[in-house]
């Protein structure tokens, strides 16, 4: 019996781990009839399509990145590297998977500043960019409001320090 030599991806809830197996030639069939196409999205991008679904509807309105480069008046490549410097979060969206950035995330004069300084503490909490978008958009109770209102209006000392203390 010829063995092949593949590699099989395991999806284990939300990460996907990488494994090396050994199977038999005549199990490729079957191993590829088994996966359904909900399995080979997940797959591709190594996520859950419904977790950003339910992302679109939390944070509501969302800008495409030549969106975003026309309000901050500069090119695109000007918003990658924005993007790069942690000033601003993107996520992929849609079946396209194209680059979206909240709308939130902007002002009328340019980008929300105490913005960079907050997603630098959550990702040294260990937040993902999926999951500093979800922070800011859910509401508290203890806040009157969601962390992102609360950027906005001023009060970054205090949604500072309780992105500091879910390091913690």
């Amino acid at each position: 019996m010829k063995m092949l030599h593949t590699r099989i991806y395991m999806t284990n809830g939300a990460n996907v781990n990488r494994r090396i197996k050994f199977i038999p030639r005549s199990a490729w069939r079957y191993i590829l009839r088994r996966i359904q196409s909900h399995n080979l999205e997940y797959l591709r991008y190594g996520r859950g399509v419904n977790q950003t679904r339910d992302l679109e509807s939390l944070v509501g309105s969302w800008l495409t990145l030549p969106d975003v480069a026309e309000r901050l008046d500069v090119i695109v490549t000007r918003v990658h590297k924005m993007i790069k410097d942690r000033q601003l979060l993107d996520m992929r969206l849609g079946n396209d998977r194209i680059r979206y950035i909240p709308a939130e995330f902007l002002t009328e004069v340019g980008l929300l500043k105490p913005l960079r300084g907050t997603i630098i503490v959550l990702e040294d909490a260990g937040f993902g960019a999926e999951q500093i978008i979800r922070w800011l958009f859910t509401e508290d109770e203890s806040l009157p409001g969601r962390p992102i209102d609360a950027l906005r209006a001023g009060r970054k000392a205090e949604i500072r320090r309780r992105a500091q203390a879910m390091g913690w």
